[in-house]
């Protein structure tokens, strides 16, 4: 196991699944070096282009890549494919993942057998039923290297996960409360208790769920976060003041808006576990977090004040109360991502190029500092959002724990999502190499919960996770080398295709 990383960065992006954007990182057709695969991903569980899903009432729509239409109104970009948002909550994902004709209202539907399009084949009939006039062969397109050329270039020169699940079949939230926390919370006046599921929920608009997100009562639930507070993390600098965690925003935190400890941390006057990427989304003035000593990314990086986990959000709307005026999202979600949506709100679909230049600015930060020789960098998305994979998601995983409650319809964790991108980037990742589990474990977002503890001895107290998917999670600490073997420098910057 690698003990020269010092620094873990996780960069978790939205809403794509993994046969979306690296289904077809390799083709005969591409150019060089993605002809052909390495060795190291020769076996790539990916598309082979014979995929379909039926279309309700006769037919079917193969995979294909993303193309431009300059005939649409407006012109769609190949980059922001499918223009309207996918069904993202569970019901939805039941019916995407289960071949339903139609999302299911009640019950758990895992507890029953796949419907008439079977496993994988619900995508189409679920998007049809989306709003923004859905095109249906848009859900049916993959990426590809020229049009996400900054995810290719790392997938291709340091190590990619063609298994790394998302946790839980259903939206943002969840799935980000288990890569930080191992379950997802649970309603807290609710007799009986249920589990939240969708994002709806946490904000208290579906089911009469008890509101959780931003002004209400954030979530007290133990993370990853007040685990290495608790035990402490040696600092790469001894006698300078580098906090054992970080997290960077852009135009808000959905972390800080579910969990009360982040929380705490953003009202500290010290300013010191919660930071801007940048001053591109608000001035020291403007900020929430005005009158604290914050400092960016780019700050802790030259000062070498980098905290040992970091935790990097993208930019997820267009016009975030507040905010500057003119910058695009970066979080790669399908669809229109605009906070404030009125009747004559012009925002225009997300565009993957902006949530590669941010990967790249990232990247190219990191491969710059002093950290590089030491760091650990992870690029994952947080679900599938609804974007066709043609893998089923997993069965008997681990639920948090033997009292976790069941969701409202009755679902108990014991499903992961479907698979979503995942890249391994450091100096100890081989280059074109792929990271599979083994002994029938499975990669999911608790995974960066479990290496986490492994690379910085969380243990050593005799507490060894949060809940038990975590402490049945795979570590990515064990598929790397014991010294640097990777040299990969710096793609260039790309141009909008």
């Amino acid at each position: 196991m690698p003990a020269a990383i010092q620094n873990v960065v996780v960069l978790m992006f939205e809403n794509r699944s993994y046969d979306n954007v690296l289904g077809k990182l390799y083709d005969a057709s591409y150019a060089p070096p993605y002809d052909a695969p390495p060795p190291g991903q020769a076996h790539l569980r990916g598309l082979t282009g014979a995929e379909s899903n039926p279309i309700p009432g006769g037919g079917s729509i193969a995979v294909a890549p993303a193309v431009n239409d300059p005939s649409a109104h407006p012109p769609v970009f190949a980059t922001t494919v499918p223009v309207a948002d996918p069904g993202e909550p569970f019901a939805d994902m039941a019916q995407q993942i289960l071949g339903l004709t139609e999302p299911p209202s009640n019950g758990n539907p895992y507890a029953g057998p796949p419907g008439p399009y079977g496993l994988m084949g619900g995508f189409v009939a679920n998007y049809e039923r989306q709003k923004h006039g859905p095109v249906p062969a848009q859900i049916m397109m993959h990426m590809t290297p020229a049009l996400m050329p900054v995810t290719a270039f790392l997938a291709n020169r340091y190590m990619i996960c063609d298994e790394w699940f998302g946790s839980v079949p259903s939206q943002t939230f969840s799935n980000r409360l288990f890569s930080l926390c191992a379950q997802s919370g649970a309603w807290p006046e609710a007799d009986p208790r249920f589990s939240y599921i969708d994002d709806l929920e946490y904000l208290g608009l579906e089911h009469f769920a008890s509101p959780v997100y931003f002004w209400f009562a954030r979530l007290k639930l133990r993370s990853i976060f007040s685990q290495l507070d608790k035990i402490g993390v040696a600092a790469r600098r001894p006698g300078t003041a580098i906090p054992n965690w970080k997290l960077y925003f852009h135009d808000y935190s959905n972390t800080a808006a579910l969990l009360e400890y982040v929380k705490l941390r953003c009202d500290d006057p010290a300013g010191i576990n919660v930071g801007q990427y940048d001053l591109s989304d608000y001035s020291r003035q403007t900020t929430y977090l005005a009158n604290k000593q914050f400092t960016t990314f780019a700050d802790d990086l030259a000062a070498e004040t980098l905290a040992p986990f970091t935790l990097i959000e993208p930019r997820y709307s267009n016009n975030f109360p507040g905010a500057a005026k003119g910058n695009s999202s970066q979080s790669n979600h399908p669809g229109v991502q605009a906070v404030i949506n009125l009747p004559w709100d012009a925002s225009p679909a997300v565009d993957t190029f902006y949530g590669e230049l941010l990967l790249l600015d990232v990247y190219s930060q990191l491969r710059r500092s002093a950290y590089w020789p030491h760091t650990l960098l992870i690029v994952v998305y947080d679900e599938h959002g609804g974007c066709y994979d043609h893998l089923p998601p997993v069965r008997g995983m681990a639920r948090p724990s033997e009292t976790t409650p069941p969701t409202e319809m009755g679902f108990d964790f014991t499903v992961s999502g479907p698979r979503v991108p995942a890249l391994i980037v450091s100096p100890f990742a081989e280059a074109g190499t792929t990271l599979r589990a083994r002994d029938g474990a499975t990669f999911d977002h608790t995974s960066i919960i479990k290496t986490v503890w492994e690379c910085f001895d969380l243990d050593r107290t005799g507490d060894v996770g949060l809940t038990d998917r975590d402490r049945a999670a795979p570590s990515i600490l064990r598929a790397l080398s014991e010294s640097a073997v990777n040299d990969t420098d710096i793609p260039p910057t790309p141009t909008h295709p």
